[in-house]
């Protein structure tokens, strides 16, 4: 696997994920955590206030249909 896309509810601009609370995409990562991640939402869903736990991988990119975040 090369890439991951990864869903999410909202994400913030250092890469935060806020998911949909199954912890399914963490679990996957960390199996083939060798992959590039990329986060997809859209703009109006990048904030600065994602909580995130110990556990909560942050994608690599963050992108929606304005911008790229690294």
């Amino acid at each position: 696997i090369n890439l991951a896309i990864v869903p999410c509810m909202s994400c913030s601009h250092d890469g935060r994920r806020l998911g949909y609370g199954g912890g399914y995409y963490d679990r996957f990562l960390e199996k083939y955590g060798e992959c590039m991640t990329a986060a997809v939402c859209y703009d109006f869903q990048i904030t600065d206030g994602v909580p995130a736990e110990e556990h909560d991988i942050r994608p690599v990119l963050v992108v929606s249909e304005k911008r790229v975040i690294e």
